[in-house]
């Protein structure tokens, strides 16, 4: 699992989307190499949720309707938590 002491390492967790997909979790560079990375797996019919401090950021974006947003710092475990609350893959791109 993942902790706050350790905000590196790659999470699985048990859970998931009701058409057995894994949930997707992307955290951090939602501009940079996430903005790639997210219309990829939405593209693969991921459920994809992203972990922002602002949610105003993903305005422009052309996929920002079609993700979940958490709006959270990665530093605050009670944020993270609810973030990855169903996740199956964290991707941290911080």
């Amino acid at each position: 699992t993942w902790t706050a002491d350790a905000p590196t390492r790659v999470a699985t967790l048990a859970g998931g989307y009701a058409d057995g997909l894994p949930g997707a979790l992307q955290a951090g560079g939602v501009v940079g190499i996430g903005g790639r990375l997210v219309p990829r797996l939405i593209e693969a019919r991921h459920e994809v949720r992203v972990i922002v401090r602002d949610a105003g950021r993903l305005r422009d974006v052309p996929w920002g309707g079609e993700v979940d947003v958490v709006e959270g710092d990665l530093q605050r475990a009670s944020d993270v938590r609810r973030a990855v609350d169903g996740i199956e893959v964290l991707y941290y791109l911080v």
